[in-house]
């Protein structure tokens, strides 16, 4: 058996507490996310951190307090949540929806939540002379103090204005990430991209400190509208280079499967990639023979109304809709054949002819 003498977390500069060095492997962190660890490869590699990005409106702020509550209530690790745009007040009353008490676990000593409304925070700010520096040392001081497994640091386009110029910000965040890492603590910033602009953060120097880089869309056109998310980067380990779609439901984010069919344990084989898009009428024969297999009951006809193709952030999308009619009840003697129609909408890859989502409607 090989011996791995060099492979070891005081060689790679990292602190050992975050690597198996038995097996040279990263130790894993849960997201609190149903579905979402499986595209990870079980979970955040110790110590990271992650910047969340996304559009007006697309998951951010819940999908980082989700990664918070959870690390407490199913993982025992207390978390910081800081905030550049809401009073912890708007916060108690917004994930009250979801069923997360945040003044129970404040009360408890198992949350801080810190920070308000970014102008509450400058005005503060220069009464008492603080910068972005001494911010950064406020967020590191109550992470040790709290003893906090997990941060959320919600609004990085805000924070960034503390900060005199784009080089003194990037200081500023590889200092935060190195003071979280010395501390055994893994973080989630979140960072909104603007609309009608391209990149993945508002500063556009974010996402080269992080470890990790996770976009989440909201797309769509007409009334219907389509939330994913796409892993763009992750250090230290392998993870899933598909587009993946989500929900927010009542009780938090959760990765969904075409269909809704429960998440495949492991991912899926690659499909080798063309050089050319599949064909319209490539991606229109896919989508029926999708709806053919998940619809259990006899299919009497099968209409599509609408295909088109569109992009959910970089990534070409077939979206082809139709209606089938089916037989709801079989004919007897006494009684008649119930016949039923059904609305369903497919999504497709038009890189390499992955279904990524079936939908049906009564």
């Amino acid at each position: 058996m090989s011996e791995r003498k060099n492979f070891n977390g005081d060689n790679l500069g990292i602190h050992a507490d975050l690597f198996d060095v038995s097996g040279g492997v990263w130790m894993r962190v849960k997201t609190g996310i149903p579905g979402l660890d499986e595209l990870i490869k079980e979970g955040l590699p110790k110590g990271s951190l992650i910047l969340l990005s996304g559009k007006c409106g697309t998951g951010k702020t819940t999908f980082s307090m989700q990664y918070i509550v959870k690390g407490i209530t199913d993982n025992g690790e207390p978390g910081v949540f800081v905030s550049f745009e809401r009073k912890p007040e708007a916060l108690y009353k917004e994930m009250e929806g979801f069923g997360w008490h945040l003044k129970a676990l404040e009360n408890q000593g198992n949350l801080e939540l810190l920070g308000g409304p970014l102008d509450s925070i400058v005005k503060f700010g220069k009464k008492v002379g603080a910068k972005g520096e001494d911010l950064i040392e406020e967020i590191i001081e109550v992470v040790r103090e709290k003893k906090a497994g997990r941060l959320a640091l919600d609004g990085l386009g805000q924070f960034s204005m503390m900060f005199p110029d784009k080089l003194a910000f990037r200081s500023g965040l590889a200092r935060l990430q190195r003071g979280l890492n010395e501390l055994d603590c893994n973080s989630i910033f979140t960072s909104e991209i603007e609309e009608g602009k391209e990149g993945l953060s508002r500063s556009g120097v974010e996402e080269f400190i992080a470890d990790g880089v996770i976009v989440l869309y909201y797309e769509g056109d007409g009334l219907t509208r389509t939330r994913a998310l796409e892993i763009r980067k992750m250090r230290g380990t392998e993870h899933s280079n598909y587009l993946s779609f989500f929900e927010i439901a009542e009780d938090g984010i959760k990765i969904v499967k075409p269909g809704g069919a429960p998440f495949l344990e492991k991912e899926p084989k690659k499909i080798e990639e063309k050089k050319e898009a599949i064909s319209l009428e490539q991606a229109e024969k896919a989508a029926e023979h999708i709806v053919m297999q998940h619809m259990q009951e006899k299919v009497r006809s099968l209409m599509i109304e609408t295909s088109d193709i569109k992009k959910i952030g970089d990534i070409p999308i077939f979206k082809v809709s139709g209606t089938a009619e089916y037989i709801a009840a079989p004919g007897g003697f006494l009684r008649h054949e119930v016949i039923e129609k059904r609305f369903w909408t497919v999504q497709i890859d038009a890189r390499n002819g992955r279904i990524l989502m079936c939908k049906m409607q009564p």
